[in-house]
């Protein structure tokens, strides 16, 4: 288990470590991004949660792939970190 976050898997640990220190082969670095969309204007209506503390880095000679289910937030994913929403 990784002392920097529950939500970082084993494989991507070695590229978000070098992400924090600032390393120049971190080419795409995302730390703890979260995004939730307003629902509506009633009362009972709820926020709906797109991503939750997402952590990911990917560095130079090496391939990020970015997997998952439909809604899953693969796309808010790259709008948000592109500054698109």
């Amino acid at each position: 288990m990784s002392d920097l976050d529950p939500f970082i898997n084993a494989e991507n640990e070695f590229a978000v470590r070098a992400a924090r220190r600032g390393d120049p082969d971190v080419l795409l670095k995302v730390l703890r991004l979260s995004k939730t969309f307003k629902k509506g204007r009633s009362a009972n209506a709820q926020d709906a949660r797109a991503l939750d503390m997402v952590s990911l880095a990917g560095t130079k000679n090496s391939i990020l792939c970015i997997l998952g289910h439909n809604g899953a937030g693969k796309t808010t994913l790259l709008n948000v970190r592109l500054n698109r929403t």
